[in-house]
């Protein structure tokens, strides 16, 4: 069951700058550079955080926020797809 998941996703260095910089307003998110292991409730927190910030992120951000987050809901899987749906639309 995906509720018992628990995946390493890398985060690089460049990216995790990039969201946790004042102007993006992720800085509270629970987000770590490099390797680290998140359960399924985490990553649900964090990409319904993404969805939030997207929104109101620098516009040269967007591209970069929006394949973290997919990062996330990829790598659990489809039901976690379906769970979490697409990322909001950005013009």
């Amino acid at each position: 069951a995906l509720e018992n998941m628990k995946l390493g996703i890398f985060i690089e260095s460049k990216a995790y700058q990039m969201v946790t910089a004042s102007n993006v307003g992720a800085n509270y998110m629970l987000i770590f550079e490099g390797e680290h292991a998140y359960t399924y409730h985490e990553a649900r927190e964090i990409v319904a955080m993404f969805d939030r910030i997207l929104v109101s992120c620098p516009k040269h951000t967007q591209k970069k926020i929006r394949a973290m987050r997919n990062q996330f809901v990829f790598a659990f899987g489809p039901e976690m797809e379906d769970v979490c749906g697409r990322p909001p639309d950005i013009r």
